[in-house]
């Protein structure tokens, strides 16, 4: 039989099982999800995917389109071909979203589909700042014939798109992130005899009105660089590196923090809590020795990326034989506040060459201080997206009250890992360092 016949086969909402007659051969092939249901805000950016999979022996091919999608007097869905000239009267296309939607340039022309195999597509919606309402669409899978068989059987999943666009989204109703919240003194410049012990405090201040906030301290060593600033020692690494001049400048080992010490504190609004430092100084030590405390306030994690902020309170105690005075000598208390914080909004990149594996982010920061500060920023990944994050701050130093602006980058994230099943609500992809340390000199 040389002639050919073509069947045509518009599926909704299920995974297909297809028998192509001629050259017996079997073919099933499964799309997830078939339905792509969505509430979210205006001007914003969802990213989701389509999970192809072809259980069958031999290769096959898929394309992907947007069209539109009707319904019918009786609330029924239709596809309507966008090559289409006309549409039936009786159907209403509208809102539509077709034209949000994007889906990966590089696979919705042809995707070949390898035997036991299954292929993500990208699949981005991107909302107008003025929508309001629902709105409708659908991706058209559609399974490209083998040419060789006598009779051709064409199967198109339709996966609808549904939208409710709302300015109260389930991401706006959590409670954002807000810090408030103050650490003094900011620095500690103390004296006292070798042999002898000081006595001083760190206060922590939860200036919020409502809600408790989260803190951890612990002793870290302090070293200077070439321009005399600052410089914490974050890793085993970094002090093996600098061994020789720990060894000569250092004081962390006299510091005790009793049973404070890497614990977590928990500060209620409204109230303050101290953290009390003893300096036992050797008896064999002269000089000038410092170290420090990192008073780490951490996030609660209750959107995506939710910054830790850490305090570095330099401790330098100089050690003279003629000193009597064994307490802490502290001219005007040196404080450090986060006035106010606002979300870290992270989106999809659309200007960047990788579109779907770029994202950027940014927020402002408060910060009141009658030192002048240091403000630096780091990232990491924060889940199974991955990714290579970069974080930085505008201005770097800062006095008295300013706002600081925190730019966070994001390239190679494969958002698609955090779907499945059961897909996060709230995705942690990053995690985010804002580190405040007092600026040494003019």
């Amino acid at each position: 039989m040389n002639s050919r016949l073509l069947a045509h086969y518009t599926l909704f909402l299920g995974s297909l099982f297809a028998l192509c007659f001629g050259k017996a051969s079997f073919a099933q092939i499964v799309v997830q999800p078939m339905i792509i249901s969505e509430t979210s805000a205006p001007g914003t950016v969802i990213l989701t995917s389509l999970k192809l999979q072809n259980m069958m022996l031999g290769q096959n091919r898929m394309s992907l389109t947007a069209i539109d999608l009707a319904r019918n007097a009786q609330g029924q869905w239709t596809p309507i071909d966008p090559n289409s000239k006309t549409t039936p009267s009786n159907l209403d296309l509208s809102p539509s979203c077709r034209d949000w939607i994007q889906i990966d340039s590089a696979k919705r022309d042809s995707i070949l589909l390898e035997p036991k195999t299954t292929s993500d597509v990208d699949v981005t919606i991107t909302i107008p700042s003025k929508a309001k309402g629902t709105y409708w669409a659908a991706i058209k899978c559609k399974l490209i014939p083998n040419s060789d068989t006598d009779v051709t059987i064409r199967y198109e999943f339709i996966v609808p798109v549904i939208l409710a666009i709302t300015e109260k989204t389930l991401a706006t109703q959590i409670t954002q992130p807000t810090k408030h919240f103050s650490v003094y003194p900011i620095t500690h410049e103390l004296q006292a005899a070798p042999g002898k012990s000081i006595e001083t405090s760190v206060y922590l201040d939860n200036l919020l009105k409502e809600g408790t906030q989260q803190v951890v301290v612990e002793t870290i060593d302090l070293l200077t660089d070439a321009n005399g600033q600052w410089v914490p020692i974050r890793s085993d690494k970094m002090a093996f590196n600098h061994l020789e001049v720990l060894n000569e400048t250092s004081c962390r080992d006299w510091i005790s923090l009793a049973d404070q010490q890497n614990a977590q504190i928990t500060v209620p609004a409204q109230e303050k809590r101290s953290v009390d430092v003893t300096i036992t100084i050797p008896p064999n030590k002269q000089g000038l020795f410092y170290s420090a405390l990192k008073v780490t306030l951490l996030s609660d994690h209750k959107v995506a990326v939710d910054p830790d902020y850490e305090f570095i309170v330099p401790i330098m105690v100089n050690v003279k034989q003629a000193t009597t005075q064994h307490h802490a000598q502290q001219k005007t208390p040196t404080f450090a506040t986060i006035s106010s914080t606002k979300p870290l909004i992270v989106l999809q990149d659309a200007g960047s060459r990788d579109p779907y594996h770029t994202f950027h982010g940014e927020t402002t920061i408060a910060l009141h201080s009658n030192e002048t500060l240091d403000i630096t920023a780091s990232a990491m990944a924060g889940s199974t997206a991955g990714g290579k994050w970069t974080a930085k701050v505008t201005p770097k130093t800062i006095s008295n009250q300013a706002e600081v602006t925190l730019s966070l980058d994001g390239t190679d994230v494969h958002i698609r890992k955090l779907l499945g099943p059961r897909p996060q609500k709230v995705a942690h992809v990053a995690k985010v360092t804002v580190t405040l340390i007092p600026h040494r000199g003019n």
